[in-house]
């Protein structure tokens, strides 16, 4: 996706992240070239040969084996790059998942759902979007999939996205 190749270049640039590509490198690299994108520094991992599939594979299973997920079929489900990214994401190898472009929402949520564990003491899930600008960074958030949230609820989104932030600029 042209967008997610120019968005890790300005998070390259802007010295934000240092991505981590999912996909077949030939195809990624051709896109690279016909958008006349470099991206250095970020690492591209192909889910169907990358030597940590097993090992999501089997935590995959580990998680989901009491709700229906067979051993076999968590070898296919990481194939699939929402559950790859999602588990670099629980595992610690990855700090974040960019995704949803070319998808539909519940496609590219579910996994996350699945595989990445609440933070202690809450129950709800919010998405919280960090916007680069030349003017600083901005983040928004929104409760994702809560339908009509209550005013409670909107306050702990807003507290998180808080959080969140504050991370950011603590780790800068």
């Amino acid at each position: 996706e042209p967008n997610i190749l120019r968005t890790a270049q300005i998070l390259i640039d802007v010295k934000i992240a240092m991505p981590i590509l999912l996909g077949r490198e030939a195809v990624i690299r051709e896109r690279m070239a016909d958008l006349r994108i470099t991206l250095e520094s970020a690492a591209i991992v192909d889910p169907a040969h990358s030597s940590q599939g097993s090992g999501y594979a089997d935590e995959l299973y580990r998680l989901r084996k009491r709700k229906g997920v067979m051993r076999s079929q968590a070898g296919e489900l990481v194939l699939n790059h929402n559950y790859f990214g999602s588990l670099m994401v629980a595992l610690g190898d990855a700090d974040a998942l960019v995704g949803g472009l070319t998808q539909h929402y519940p496609e590219t949520i579910r996994p996350g759902l699945e595989v990445i564990p609440v933070r202690e003491g809450l129950r709800r899930v919010a998405g919280v979007y960090t916007i680069p600008t030349n003017h600083g960074m901005y983040f928004t958030a929104d409760a994702t999939v809560t339908m009509e949230p209550s005013p409670e609820v909107t306050c702990v989104v807003a507290t998180l996205a808080t959080h969140h932030a504050h991370r950011y600029a603590t780790s800068r």
